[in-house]
């Protein structure tokens, strides 16, 4: 009898202790996540560039992507890629955010995210590492 409650412990315990990877791991900002139905890509870094700088930069390159900036605080841009249509899907749509946080006098924390859409999102394309690699190039060219 004694053998057999301890066997049933056992299997009752196997279920309802979590094994240690059910446990939540820290969110890594710069990979691509599932919100919703859009899928969304982020990437945050810290440029030797003053704010403003930074935020000509980002307008130049979000410019020079084809984006039609929606929202511009100084501190948040958005912009947004007009849909195109295809032969079989449409392209464009997506939405790229800029977010800058000063961190001193010559530096400047800058998130840039994109966020694909319902409306033709098999046919768009997550636009975050060419706009900071715009941005660094634009900002280098200074």
């Amino acid at each position: 009898m004694k053998t057999l409650s301890v066997i049933l412990i056992a299997c009752l315990s196997a279920f309802i202790i979590p094994a240690p990877e059910a446990y939540s791991k820290p969110k890594d900002e710069s990979s691509e996540t599932q919100k919703g139905k859009k899928k969304v890509k982020k990437l945050t870094e810290t440029l030797a560039y003053s704010q403003s700088q930074v935020h000509s930069a980002a307008l130049e390159a979000l410019a020079r992507i084809g984006c039609n900036i929606k929202e511009d605080t100084g501190k948040k841009i958005e912009g947004k890629r007009p849909n195109k249509i295809g032969a079989l899907v449409g392209s464009g749509g997506e939405v790229l955010k800029v977010s800058l946080v000063s961190k001193g006098e010559n530096k400047t924390e800058i998130t840039v995210e994109t966020k694909k859409t319902v409306v033709g999102m098999a046919g768009q394309k997550l636009w975050t590492e060419e706009l900071m690699e715009e941005i660094k190039s634009i900002l280098a060219a200074q």
